[in-house]
């Protein structure tokens, strides 16, 4: 799923130098659902899977934005604000899913529509007698997303990569801080050199230079949106979260192994952006600045 993560509205939008635990942030899966559904009256499901234990504080909720609204330039707060909780967060019942999530737990969302509505219903893997609500959305908008809780060890998933996931196991986790070696919830890229880094070790002495490398660094770093799926260009996919580029300014990374073997070899990108001059992701659509390689 395209997973975007969006942070909260600071005073100064390029102060990043909160501490990563402070950050309130939410994840949105930045498929238009109205694109996902299928018109013959078909079902399309996505499953949340709980990679570790935690209570969850955050209802799963739908956003709808129009024309004027690009989900790319909201905020935390905003997303969080204009969204509709599909349950009652605050209310323990048999209508609502447990609170107290285990590793391996999954919230399956049922989505489907007739005519101009959009339904919505859940399954709970823990409550597996109890069906949910069926919830019921006017489609009057431009875009319908689901807004996922941000600050939680989970993931979305489509049925085709659940499938994989059962097979599996489990799943590649994202990537790992090489200074405290816990996983990166909000990634920062160095932009002169390309190491990614989270936002604790990256200021921990608050010196302009990458923590990896000691390259000095004199612009601000770029927040980095890692997508799960393959590419959104020609459908090229890597395990590997170095191979590709992150957009600048938007931060989107592009698992493109073209992309990635242009940046490597020319610093000139004149032509390249040329033809590839906005961001791939419908849910963006941003215009590129710059092509930034990444060393994970």
């Amino acid at each position: 799923m395209n997973v975007i993560r969006l942070l909260e509205r600071r005073e100064d939008d390029l102060n990043f130098q909160a501490e990563e635990e402070d950050l309130l942030y939410v994840k949105v899966i930045g498929d238009d659902l109205n694109n996902l559904v299928p018109k013959n009256g078909d079902y399309f499901a996505i499953y949340i899977i709980w990679m570790g234990d935690c209570e969850m504080n955050q209802p799963i909720s739908m956003l709808q934005l129009d024309d004027s609204t690009d989900l790319v330039r909201l905020s935390a707060d905003e997303a969080i604000e204009q969204s509709t909780d599909l349950w009652n967060i605050r209310e323990q019942t048999n209508e609502t899913p447990l609170t107290s999530r285990k590793i391996g737990s999954i919230l399956k969302i049922n989505i489907w529509r007739s005519q101009s509505k959009i339904h919505l219903s859940w399954e709970d893997s823990f409550r597996k007698n109890v069906k949910s609500r069926i919830r019921v959305f006017e489609k009057t908008v431009r875009d319908t997303f689901l807004v996922i809780p941000g600050r939680m060890n989970l993931i979305a998933l489509c049925e085709d990569s659940y499938m994989k996931y059962l097979a599996a196991g489990t799943i590649e986790r994202k990537m790992t801080c090489a200074i405290f070696f816990e996983e990166i919830d909000v990634p920062f890229l160095i932009n002169s050199c390309g190491h990614c880094v989270c936002s604790r070790c990256y200021y921990v002495s608050n010196d302009k230079i990458c923590p990896i490398c000691r390259q000095d660094e004199n612009e601000q770093p770029t927040l980095v949106n890692f997508r799960d799926g393959p590419c959104p260009i020609d459908l090229c996919s890597t395990n590997n979260i170095s191979n590709g580029v992150v957009l600048q300014p938007c931060g989107c990374h592009i698992p493109c192994s073209y992309l990635h073997s242009q940046v490597v070899q020319d610093d000139d990108q004149t032509e390249i952006l040329k033809t590839f001059s906005r961001c791939p992701y419908n849910a963006c659509r941003q215009k590129i600045q710059k092509l930034l390689k990444i060393f994970a």
